[in-house]
């Protein structure tokens, strides 16, 4: 089995396993995370000598492709978990997520990850720490604005191919 499609088994197992168990939404999170730092791995199971790198288009295409698919298994199976305004906003910054990654699958240029960035995570680190700190859910547009400067500036530093 292809690491990828191993992947995309894993990712959809383990969330719909939190799903069918009922777990608090930092778990599925959490798995997120979690599940999107084993790709290279799982590649070097299968060939310890795979390049993993920013460089490597080939891969880092299969890599968007699958954190997509897995922002929308979370999306179909636990919207229900999520506020009206943060259901709006992750299904929003998927749509420009999944454009940017079309491009670059596209292109092969590497630039449109960059621009069209990964809000998806960032959004669900701030809808749980809302619930815990009430400065966040007071001043949430700051806190959103200041996500989403810090997202564009992370893709930009971890994609930087010089």
């Amino acid at each position: 089995m292809k690491p990828h499609i191993l992947r995309l088994i894993l990712t959809t197992l383990i969330l719909l396993q939190l799903k069918i168990l009922e777990q608090p939404l930092i778990y599925p999170i959490a798995s997120l995370f979690i599940l999107d730092s084993t790709d290279c791995g799982l590649y070097k199971l299968y060939d310890k000598d795979y390049d993993c790198s920013k460089t490597n288009i080939s891969y880092q295409i299969k890599d968007k492709i699958i954190d997509l698919y897995a922002y929308w298994v979370f999306l179909a199976l636990f919207f229900d978990k999520l506020d009206p305004i943060t259901l709006n906003l992750y299904i929003i910054f998927f749509i420009y997520r999944f454009y940017g990654v079309y491009l670059f699958y596209k292109t092969k240029n590497i630039e449109y990850i960059k621009i069209f960035f990964d809000g998806m995570n960032g959004l669900l680190i701030l809808f749980e720490l809302t619930k815990t700190f009430d400065v966040i859910k007071n001043n949430y547009s700051i806190c959103l604005g200041l996500m989403m400067g810090m997202k564009i500036l992370f893709e930009k530093i971890h994609h930087n191919m010089n």
